[in-house]
């Protein structure tokens, strides 16, 4: 398959998903400017313009348009934001290798370590006492989506510590995601920042709502957005939501509410209504009991994708 075609079929499963979305939050304008965007590349293919800088005439960079097939200018004809943006990339990318560091001195059995790296500037700390809560799930299957995830886990362990918001945060995951696998790969992924205060803050990239149980009864966050890996020009928003002390937040995969017997899925209903039911258990119990009926409801069936959940409780 040819470097075109293959930007082609990329673009079309791009152009289902962003549908997709839209479905759900029909009355998001970079939604639908994304969209256009897709649709404008797909005409360029069509032409036979694609890859071409729309400034000088001059081929794009393969590497750029494999990472990014949305973009028109070759890199000596970035506007002015587009290349603080890139430089502001090159900045976080040098945050990024110092998170990566492992402790200066260490000791493992008879073996001493030790390491020293002088940075040209200061590296951003995460505020004490926050919390940070990370649930996600790779495109794909085996070794593969696992070394995805295994990516993705030490990115947002380095960018936690750049001392950017949740949204900024996300977005930026998403550039490096893009940047590294060449739009190959994908993830939803939903990350939740807890401050001490119970002060929840959540960006949701195309993965399940989480659920908050009060003694009011269940409540989903529903903010959602692409998955990380798909465009890498996406703006992700930040819903907040306060914790009172015994209130409960979950996480989970599709493979949750997705589990079958027969012809019919657990479906978010049942979760909701089991989280309701054992709000006041200890989180380990919880845990414990949707696993015990997941299992019950799919009966002999066997298990078609990974389950996932994780519960955080503010305490009494």
């Amino acid at each position: 398959m040819t470097e075109t075609n293959q930007a082609r079929e990329q673009l079309l499963d791009r152009r289902e998903k962003l549908n997709t979305v839209l479905s759900r939050t029909p009355a998001s304008p970079h939604l639908h400017s994304l969209l256009d965007q897709v649709d404008a590349a797909l005409e360029r293919i069509e032409e036979g313009s694609f890859g071409i800088c729309e400034y000088c005439h001059d081929s794009i960079e393969a590497d750029r348009l494999a990472c990014d097939p949305l973009i028109r200018f070759c890199i000596d004809h970035l506007s002015r934001e587009e290349r603080t943006e890139l430089e502001a990339d090159l900045v976080l990318a040098a945050r990024m290798q110092t998170g990566l560091l492992p402790p200066r001195d260490q000791k493992s059995g008879e073996w001493e370590i030790a390491h020293h790296y002088q940075p040209r500037g200061a590296v951003s700390e995460c505020p004490a006492g926050e919390l940070f809560v990370l649930l996600g799930d790779a495109s794909g299957k085996g070794v593969a989506a696992s070394l995805l995830m295994t990516q993705l886990h030490a990115m947002f362990r380095s960018l936690v510590h750049c001392g950017i918001s949740l949204k900024e945060l996300m977005e930026r995951a998403n550039r490096i995601l893009c940047e590294g696998n060449g739009g190959r790969a994908f993830a939803t992924l939903v990350c939740a920042r807890i401050s001490p205060s119970g002060l929840v803050e959540i960006a949701n990239a195309g993965h399940c709502p989480p659920l908050v149980a009060r003694s009011s009864g269940i409540s989903r966050i529903e903010t959602s957005s692409l998955p990380l890996g798909m465009f890498t020009d996406v703006e992700y928003s930040v819903e907040c939501a306060q914790l009172e002390p015994g209130e409960t937040l979950l996480f989970y995969t599709d493979g949750v509410t997705e589990t079958a017997h027969r012809d019919e899925e657990y479906g978010q209903g049942r979760l909701e209504q089991l989280l309701d039911n054992c709000r006041s258990t200890d989180l380990r119990s919880l845990l414990d009991c949707c696993i015990e009926e997941l299992s019950q409801f799919r009966g002999a069936g066997q298990a078609t994708d990974d389950i996932t959940l994780m519960a955080v409780r503010r305490s009494v």
